[in-house]
């Protein structure tokens, strides 16, 4: 489900025009996620994608005419002026832009594909928002896409969708808010391309715990993020397995404390900075390796990690704090 854009390396597809078969009328491009992009082989002549050419994140959306009808595969029903359902989704107009409140609980099948932009008398309208609650409980809700549009989900959002199994915050998302996915039982694992999510520092009460909850397995960070912040996953009992990008400079303090199913960490070579007990209370935590790039090691940084074997420390390193490798048994 993950909505990256997506880089062409050295494809060369030629197709004669006016070619046509009983088996195939379409050939596929490229793919964007679950989503395949085909053309009419009878409509082209040739397409050359060169080295290194990137295809841009893929936008949804929807053109409604007069009569009320949806261009494409996309079915729109009007509420009223400012409600309306698009594939089974409901959205309200705010000040000019669009917002997701709700799904039609009689109809919606599971897949929720939120629109980018909607079309309609005259006016382009952006989806910037999913409310609070606006999927709560929906137990039948198995996907989300959520488009570079939005830049903030509520409290709740995802408030008890146990049949969710990923999710992708792309970059765009500013602020996810309390319990978003609060009894997501089934949520294990989770990508995020926000910088402002990771990065910002938070307290313990507003970590990727308290967002996702303690269930997620594997979290994936994005190249876009720069920071891990404070306190950002705190708690998170049940992390087994993180990747940090080379594009992270700094890991804050307390980042990952009791993360105690952690079981090893690679601190690539763009981290200058591993912060105050930023590893703290690991307790599966048997490996670690420290790239040449950090220079400070903060204070209790590595401290309760109870089943550490083996650290490598770079030549870089200048700093190591107090009580760092204490009760390291």
């Amino acid at each position: 489900m993950k909505r990256a854009s997506l880089l062409i390396s050295a494809v060369l597809l030629f197709v004669t025009a006016g070619v046509q078969t009983a088996m195939a009328q379409k050939v596929t491009l490229y793919s964007a996620g679950s989503k395949a992009y085909e053309c009419d082989i009878a409509q082209l002549d040739s397409i050359v994608f060169s080295e290194g050419q990137t295809i841009p994140d893929e936008e949804i959306v929807v053109t409604v005419d007069a009569y009320g009808i949806a261009q494409g595969e996309h079915w729109f029903e009007e509420i009223d002026e400012t409600n309306y359902y698009i594939d089974d989704i409901k959205y309200t107009v705010q000040n000019g832009d669009l917002v997701v409140i709700g799904y039609n609980e009689t109809f919606f099948k599971g897949e929720a594909r939120i629109i980018s932009k909607l079309k309609y008398h005259g006016r382009t309208m952006n989806v910037v928002e999913i409310w609070e609650n606006a999927f709560k409980d929906c137990g039948v809700l198995t996907s989300v896409t959520i488009p570079e549009s939005v830049t903030s989900i509520g409290d709740g959002v995802f408030w008890g969708c146990n049949s969710l199994t990923s999710i992708t915050i792309p970059n765009s998302v500013t602020s996810i808010g309390y319990e978003a996915f609060y009894e997501c039982t089934s949520l294990t694992s989770v990508t995020l391309e926000s910088n402002n999510i990771v990065s910002a520092a938070r307290d313990r009460d507003s970590s990727m715990r308290t967002i996702f909850g303690n269930q997620v397995e594997e979290y994936i960070i994005g190249n876009s993020v720069t920071s891990i912040g404070n306190y950002a996953f705190y708690e998170c009992s049940s992390l087994t397995s993180i990747t940090i990008p080379e594009s992270v400079t700094s890991i804050g303090d307390c980042a990952f404390i009791y993360c105690t199913s952690l079981t090893s960490i690679t601190i690539p070579n763009g981290v200058t900075c591993i912060g105050s007990n930023a590893f703290s209370s690991c307790t599966s935590l048997a490996s670690i390796i420290i790239l040449n790039g950090v220079t400070d090691i903060g204070n209790n940084a590595f401290h309760g990690c109870t089943s550490l074997t083996s650290v490598t420390i770079p030549e870089s390193v200048t700093s190591i704090g107090a009580r760092t490798f204490y009760q390291c048994i």
